[in-house]
């Protein structure tokens, strides 16, 4: 019976050099393979975190820009009130904090999709998003 051989071939397909199957030594390339499919696991397992920490990052910066705009509008809602002698719990409108915001009240917007209460003067605006609050 003969030994199966495993043959190296260079580019023009002649055969370079054989040698027996037993001596390439089967464990070794399971060894290979094994190594290889752990090294594309990890590869998956930081694709993942990465696009993780990105998507994290990412709601913080959102979070961070509503409570920006929260800002500006509460600014305004106290410039409107007292320009005007408003007393305490009188509701501005949109077109009433426009003059007070640069680009007017509809340049800003939640970058996650939230919708702003004014609230009353005297009390913070709110975004519905959790956790966009001031």
């Amino acid at each position: 019976m003969r030994t199966p051989v495993l043959c190296v071939a260079a580019a023009s397909l002649f055969v370079i050099g054989c040698q027996p199957r037993s001596s390439v030594g089967t464990s070794e390339l399971q060894a290979e393979v094994a190594q290889l499919k752990a090294d594309k696991a990890k590869l998956e397992l930081k694709n993942t975190l990465l696009s993780r920490d990105l998507g994290k990052r990412d709601r913080i910066i959102h979070r961070f820009t509503c409570i920006s705009n929260l800002r500006i509008l509460d600014s305004a809602k106290e410039q409107w009130g007292m320009a005007t002698g408003q007393p305490l719990g009188a509701q501005p409108s949109a077109s009433d904090l426009s003059g007070y915001i640069q680009g007017g009240f509809y340049s800003l917007s939640c970058p996650e999709g939230g919708a702003y209460s004014l609230g009353p003067f005297g009390q913070l605006p709110r975004c519905n998003v959790p956790g966009h609050e001031l």
